[in-house]
């Protein structure tokens, strides 16, 4: 995908504009963090190849390289969309075989613009957007009505004088016009500017590039920010057309403060007929029911903020030996140092209890990495004549990284001005500085080849054998493969007669990728010295990690059998691809006996498959003189099952199976999916008594809820997802919509489980609590009776399981590009402006609350791109 088809869906978004252009690779939404700047994303390439028991995808995270440097996710982040030429995912072994034991979970590849003009060329880019908080999903009670829900649910004891006053002044309150929006306090109107410039040229045989920019965001939420700057440069020199000697450098710098507002749902629940100010403008720190003010928690001096800085420096050279043989190779050097810090005020509610000395605490993190790498290649093709042509290519790479982190915590902060780490008076108890040293290394030889016969016939296959000091002594060193084949059936002679078909391709490939995301010294037992353990000849030790000498790699094969079809000259154009993936060897902890001083060790032990469908279908419907319209639909299919887990998970099943929070937790079983849903089967309310009604196991009903008949009641993978992408242009106008779709998934509501039944009555709830709920015998409501719900929060029933079906208008964006000779006058080479929208349309089949601690948004976005 080019940068021009990125822009077109969103200037300000690169993951989710690759998200919506690429199926099969999925932008996980996390419902809780809503549109949080500070929030890094998280993306699923065809399934997870990891378990985590964390319920987070990070060890699914795709591999991404930028101009054949690794990145990470933060980076993409953040990078300037502008710098960026074009962006390729490659999904299958035969295309992600050369990354080897990195490529498991799919490669992200990413090249920046290259300079084409021998003249000097300024380009700038402004893009931008104007944000407001999504509330759409909220319908939460009014003063008058939430008072009646507290008398309803027996709050109030009317035979009391202290039950009667205190119901009567809240009804004198609201009498008097008391109504507070708590949700419009901690928000704002957010906004993001990205100001991009750059200049490129070339000439006796210099060419050059540079590119900055600068990024600064502001989320909806009040005083946070994520501002980012960026500054690249390329020199490329060429000698006597035979060797090229290039020098790329990259800095970044980012600078990030969380809201001090805490979290949205804590506004949310506040009541109505609480007033956030006394009669002098002081917050009132205490309100009804001992709810604490959470804008009390905004000024007390609260903060988590944090900064990162990176250089990247890339020396590289291309030596064209002969013709059709050249060497090429590049050393790059990555240094970054990241610094997080998180304080708590004294006067928090969070210190509510606590003995003075103790209140207040400071959280300081600093890490710093280095890494190396170098790369070797050498590449040799030859022509045959009649369109057949061999393609050799052979090399290696070694790495080394080193990660240095140390932190602390400190608490007895006397005031919330003085949060200097001089300022405390104390480490936690049992707690003292930390410090830790990663150092991991690898290398990997390889070697590839193509074979095109007659531009018919084409096979391809590669080998690289891979080491990490990451894995046992026994296993250091793992083989990485892959084989190909191909046939362009539309050069055979009988496809002549189908002029109409100009691409017919039918692919096949196997090969065997691997993954390695975890600590340098899970393989090695490792030990730590610890203070307290003094005694007559020295310090004393404890067991740190349990090492595994025979803990192998992590690997994935996987079968994709793909076909290509373009018809009337490219008016219609079609992929299809079909794969089977499984990981073999899966790296989880395995439990031990506590006596050897650790409770798990890492393991082989797990066995995971993803079976799935991708489709990619283009359509130039309209294309004359002035009009064009083209409609892109792509989406995937793609089924989960764990083959084989360890003891440890099963011991980990059985603690969240009977766990007590709102939500059911993340359970593992062999033979279901990895996003498979599970909790207690429901036959509903009975209408004569208003309890629920459950079902066991076994199919006998019962109203004694049991953790332990827990079942599978639904999948979050939806049966298909993707994005429909229409596009209309008229002479220099261009109108692009994207949407995605979803269905066929399951989600576990947890605004009905948490916010409408299974409600505190002291706190504001949503209007279903009050209005749908049982109240007498032979009611059939959906939720049970109020005077019932306080008790139940840990209950996780199907009634709360409920389909996902989705269609969200992602962007509407409309472009004009300005004619090129009209310019010419004013001195420049293109313009180009497009304004749009951000979310304008969602419907869904279930209604929930969408940010829960920080809301999504909607808005309006702009691009101004000159070239001169």
């Amino acid at each position: 995908m080019t940068v021009e088809e990125i822009k077109a869906i969103s200037p300000t978004n690169i993951v989710s504009a690759i998200s919506m252009l690429t199926p099969g690779l999925r932008l996980i939404e996390n419902n809780q963090a809503g549109s949080n700047p500070n929030r890094l994303p998280e993306v699923v390439i065809r399934g997870t190849s990891s378990l985590s028991t964390e319920a987070d995808q990070s060890a699914n995270q795709p591999l991404i390289i930028l101009d054949g440097v690794e990145i990470s996710m933060r980076d993409l982040y953040d990078i300037d969309v502008n710098d960026i030429e074009r962006v390729d995912v490659l999904k299958d072994a035969s295309a992600t075989a050369m990354y080897g034991e990195r490529a498991a979970n799919g490669v992200i590849v990413i090249e920046r613009k290259r300079v084409l003009n021998d003249q000097l060329r300024l380009t700038y880019n402004l893009e931008g957007s104007l944000d407001v908080p999504d509330l759409k999903s909220y319908d939460y009670l009014n003063a008058e009505d939430k008072l009646e829900f507290e008398r309803l649910a027996g709050l109030y004891n009317f035979e009391t004088m202290q039950g009667f006053e205190e119901y009567n002044r809240k009804k004198i309150l609201i009498a008097k016009g008391m109504d507070t929006d708590w949700m419009s306090q901690p928000l704002r109107s957010g906004f993001i500017i990205n100001n991009s410039i750059g200049v490129s040229g070339r000439g006796s045989g210099m060419t050059y590039r540079m590119n900055a920019n600068v990024r600064n965001v502001r989320g909806v939420m009040k005083k946070d920010y994520r501002n980012t700057v960026g500054l690249a440069m390329y020199l490329s020199y060429h000698v006597d057309n035979k060797v090229t000697v290039s020098f790329q450098s990259q800095y970044s710098s980012v600078k990030w403060k969380e809201s001090p507002f805490g979290n949205f749902s804590d506004y949310v629940i506040m009541n109505p007929y609480d007033a956030p100010y006394d009669e002098y403008g002081k917050i009132i720190k205490t309100l009804s029911w001992d709810m604490a003010n959470p804008l009390f928690e905004a000024q007390c001096g609260n903060y988590n903020k944090g900064n990162s800085h990176s250089f990247t420096n890339t020396l590289s050279f291309r030596w064209d030996v002969v013709p059709g043989f050249f060497i090429n190779g590049s050393g790059t050097i990555l240094s970054s140092n990241e610094a997080k810090e998180g304080f708590i005020s004294p006067e928090s509610n969070d210190f509510i209890g606590v003995v003075r000395e103790e209140r207040g605490s400071l959280d300081m993190t600093k890490t710093k990495t280095l890494e190396y790498t170098g790369s070797l290649n050498f590449n040799y093709s030859k022509s045959f004549g009649d369109n057949t042509l061999l393609t050799l290519n052979a090399g290696g790479e070694v790495n080394k990284r080193e990660d240095i982190e140390d932190g602390y915590q400190a608490i007895g902060f006397y005031k919330p001005n003085l949060n200097a780490p001089n300022f405390a008076a104390k480490y936690p108890e049992a707690s003292r500085p930390s410090a830790r040293e990663d150092i991991s290394t690898r290398l990997g030889v390889y070697g590839g080849l193509n074979f095109i016969m007659r531009n018919k016939y084409f096979v391809d296959g590669s080998f690289r054998r891979s080491g990490s000091s990451k894995f046992g002594e026994n296993n250091k060193y793992a083989p990485f493969w892959s084989v190909g084949a191909g046939w362009n059936i539309h050069n055979e002679w009988f496809m002549k007669r189908f002029g109409w078909v100009n691409t017919f391709r039918l692919r096949y490939s196997y090969g065997v990728t691997g993954e390695v995301k975890f600590a340098p010294y899970q393989a090695v037992t490792t030990y730590f010295y610890h203070g307290d353990n003094y005694y007559l000849h020295g310090m004393g030790t404890l067991p740190k990690t349990m090492g595994n000498e025979d803990l192998t790699w992590q690997s994935t094969g996987m079968h994709n059998l793909g076909l290509n079809l373009s018809m009337w000259n490219g008016r219609l154009d079609l992929t299809l691809d079909a794969y089977i993936k499984t990981t073999e060897d899966m790296l989880i902890d395995m439990s031990v006996p506590p006596s050897v001083g650790e409770s798990t060790v890492m393991n082989n032990l797990g066995r995971m498959r993803n079976k799935g469908i991708e489709f990619d279908v283009t359509g130039l419907i309209v294309n004359t003189k002035n009009w064009r319209f083209s409609l892109k639909v792509n989406g995937a299919h793609n089924t989960n099952k764990i083959l084989a887990i360890s003891n440890a998970l099963l011991k980990y099943n059985n603690e969240m199976s009977t766990d007590k929070s709102v939500a059911p937790k993340v359970l593992y079983q062999e033979g279901e999916s990895e996003t498979a849903i599970y909790a207690v089967r429901s036959a509903g309310i009975n209408p004569a008594t208003g309890e629920e009604v459950f079902i066991k196991k076994n199919g006998a009903y019962t109203l004694v809820y049991d953790s332990n008949d827990k079942v599978v009641v639904g999948d979050e993978t939806p049966v298909l997802e993707g994005a429909i992408l229409p596009m209309l242009s008229y002479k220099g106008w261009s109108l692009n919509l994207s949407m995605m779709y979803r269905f066929g998934g399951q989600v576990y509501n947890l605004t009905r489980a948490i916010n409408v039944e299974n409600v505190n009555p002291r706190h504001n709830v949503d209007r279903r609590a009050f209005d749908e709920r049982w109240k007498k015998v032979n009611d059939i409501p959906p939720y049970l009776d109020i005077a019932n719900a306080d008790s139940r929060t840990s209950i996780h029933t199907s009634r709360f399981v409920e389909d996902d079906n989705t269609l969200e208008v992602k962007t509407i964006t409309v472009a004009y590009e300005f004619n090129p000779e009209l310019l010419k006058s004013i001195g420049f080479k293109r313009l180009r402006v497009s304004v749009g929208m951000n979310d304008p349309f969602r419907l869904s089949t279930i209604k929930y609350e969408r940010g829960t601690s920080y809301p999504f948004s909607r808005g309006f976005v702009f691009s101004i791109s000159p070239t001169f």
